[in-house]
């Protein structure tokens, strides 16, 4: 296997690839503030260029600097990703539905992750037609079975802290 780590600032981009393999990039960014905007677009750029034509993204937890690469590469260039892993954060059952209904509120109300774009947004945006978006908990292997995700933590902290939000929440 080939590992290889991009220099792009805060926010990492790591590409693991083996023979005959879907390369599997894992976070794509870089922190807004780090880097001028020429700098910045010449990083992303080199990145991209160095792409194979099938690849898949594991997006390890949801700040700008950890993919606004991937939302670059997908509006200036025909690159897309087959599979789109993102880490089930809620780490309960339903927790897939609870995204939906996140996902579907953002489309009514335009919730904001970065500037106009909204999660359903960043999806569209960085996957082919084709694409498959998984949710990815702790102990689940992804990507053909080749990796095993490692977080979220067993007891999830972000699940503790918004007990009571998700208590009062309920479809009608």
């Amino acid at each position: 296997m080939e590992i290889r780590m991009y220099e792009c600032g805060f926010g990492d981009c790591f590409r693991l690839r083996e023979a005959n393999q879907v390369d599997l990039y894992v976070d794509f960014g870089i922190h807004s503030s780090s880097w001028s905007g020429n700098d910045k677009t010449n990083r992303f750029d080199n990145i991209i260029a160095d792409m194979n034509e099938k690849k898949d993204f594991l997006l390890t937890h949801y700040h700008d600097d950890h993919f606004n690469g991937a939302i670059y590469m997908a509006t200036t260039t025909p690159h897309r990703f087959n599979n789109v892993y993102i880490s089930d954060v809620w780490n309960m059952p339903g927790s897939v539905y609870v995204t939906s209904l996140t996902l579907l509120r953002g489309i009514f109300t335009r919730s904001v992750i970065l500037g106009e774009n909204t999660i359903i947004d960043f999806l569209e945006t960085i996957c082919t037609r084709r694409s498959r978006i998984h949710f990815i908990s702790r102990g689940v292997k992804f990507h053909n079975d080749q990796y095993i995700a490692l977080w979220p933590e067993k007891k999830n902290m972000w699940l503790e802290r918004h007990k009571v939000c998700l208590k009062n929440y309920r479809l009608s």
